[in-house]
């Protein structure tokens, strides 16, 4: 969790404006050091994993797995360029797929209220009753997945 705040609040007060997407923050990089991109999804990816495996029910275990796979996607993938712009249409799925698939493991494996404060949070944001942009929706995203796991860790 350190690491990705340490580079989101870093990379924003060094461009002096926040990303549209978090995604979009790799581009704000000097070219010899986009690689760092890859390493902070991948290191949130990897040391998030266990714990979200942890405290998955058998029956969501599943659910966790999308959502860490599909953020290693997300990290590899702004970094490849190809010709037909696969990339991109590969890292946007990717980035869908972890968002939604957080989202569906945080609701199954919390309390019925919470689930459903989440889901609300959700369709209000679909419905543009809260004007967010997509890099705070990646922010709730991470936010909420990590509160859970140390709420779990207590």
């Amino acid at each position: 969790m350190a690491v990705l705040a340490a580079y989101t609040v870093a990379l924003c007060k060094r461009c002096c404006k926040i990303p549209q997407t978090l995604s979009q923050s790799v581009f704000y990089l000097p070219t010899g050091w986009r690689w760092l991109w890859c390493v902070v999804i991948w290191l949130s990816g990897f040391m998030i994993a266990p714990a979200i495996m942890e405290f998955s029910s058998d029956h969501t275990r599943f659910v966790a797995f999308f959502a860490v796979g599909a953020l290693l996607f997300v990290g590899a993938t702004p970094l490849v360029r190809d010709k037909e712009d696969l990339s991109f249409k590969v890292h946007s799925v990717a980035a869908v797929v972890c968002g939604v698939a957080s989202q569906v493991w945080l609701m199954l494996n919390s309390s019925l209220i919470t689930a459903v404060m989440i889901a609300a949070f959700w369709v209000l944001c679909y419905f543009r009753v809260f004007k967010i942009s997509v890099f705070w929706a990646e922010m709730v995203c991470f936010a909420t997945i990590y509160a859970k796991c140390i709420i779990c860790m207590i």
